[in-house]
């Protein structure tokens, strides 16, 4: 059986994923008892599409971890890990 569901918003290909779509993946997660793991290195572009209905408030609830990169000019990378189990 598989440990975790690992996505990425947005995708390699630079898709994004619906509100509809990331509810349907954490609700097949949750109902096969493993954790969905967003890998955020991308998310605030996601989160900044046009188009898009996901917010951050909807990775938090419907993901069990994700991971966010943020980025400054005059500051060194940072990262963080968010568990929301």
């Amino acid at each position: 059986a598989p440990g975790m569901l690992y996505i990425s918003h947005p995708t390699e290909y630079g898709t994004l994923y619906s509100l509809d779509e990331l509810t349907a993946l954490s609700n097949v997660c949750r109902k096969a008892n493993i954790p969905l793991y967003l890998d955020g290195a991308r998310l605030g572009y996601g989160l900044a599409a046009q188009g898009t209905d996901v917010t951050l408030k909807d990775v938090a609830r419907l993901c069990d971890v994700f991971y966010k990169r943020c980025s400054m000019r005059s500051a060194r990378p940072a990262s963080k890990v968010y568990h929301t189990l």
